[in-house]
């Protein structure tokens, strides 16, 4: 999932492709409770009490996704045949939204209900736009805008330019600094990213230093570092 701020931000960009004057971005502070239908006709009244006349109910609206089985909670449409159901006694209008595919030769989104016989059809679902994200490969520009593209890379950055740690435990005298340091220089000579290693007597002095050698005081000590 996209994390609040990175939504936001994405919403600008998107907001800057609107001519000007013809739309306005409102941030509600709610958070999704996973509800289904339900919690579909609930944004509907919120809406409403906000001052909106339509709501755009997209296809599984705050589904919880799959039970134990693997079954769907709820079906693909449920959520927009209640709010429809109700839509006269609050006073919104449903605006029922679709599965949206890209049609390349016509270069143009079309719901998959009106797709031309023999037309392809591309789409990039959310599990394969995080495999593009986390392999730093480029996002196509018939899925989004190039800036918005460059919001979510930002954010998730491929996994060889995040950062990790690698935590040697053992006896003293096992040799976990020897193999630390072996390693240090390898990284080094890859010289794609920086390297801090935290050894023992920097631990000592810097993060444990009134720690003695009780079981309880060891236990301390590595939760600390395994805080760092």
């Amino acid at each position: 999932d996209v994390d609040h701020y990175t939504r936001v931000r994405c919403y600008k960009k998107i907001m800057e492709k609107f001519p000007e004057d013809t739309a306005m971005l409102n941030l509600l502070p709610i958070a999704m409770r996973m509800g289904g239908p339900r919690e579909a006709l609930w944004h509907a009244i919120i809406r409403k009490n906000y001052g909106c006349s339509h709501l755009i109910v997209g296809r599984d609206h705050a589904g919880p996704g799959n039970d134990s089985n693997g079954k769907p909670f709820y079906g693909p449409y449920d959520a927009q045949e209640m709010v429809q159901e109700y839509a006269d006694e609050i006073g919104v209008e449903m605006v029922p939204f679709k599965l949206m595919v890209y049609i390349k030769e016509l270069s143009k989104y079309m719901t998959i209900d009106e797709v031309p016989e023999g037309k392809t059809q591309l789409n990039i679902s959310g599990t394969e736009l995080r495999r593009l994200l986390n392999k730093g490969m480029d996002i196509p520009e018939w899925f989004t805008y190039p800036d918005v593209a460059k919001e979510l890379q930002q954010s998730h950055p491929p996994k060889d330019c995040r950062g990790f740690t690698i935590f040697f435990t053992g006896l003293s005298g096992s040799g976990k600094s020897t193999i630390a340091n072996a390693l240090l220089v390898k990284l080094l000579e890859h010289g794609r990213r920086r390297v801090t290693l935290l050894d023992g007597d920097i631990v000592r002095i810097n993060l444990s230093s009134e720690l003695g050698f009780s079981k309880e005081h060891r236990d301390l000590n590595i939760q600390r570092i395994g805080f760092v």
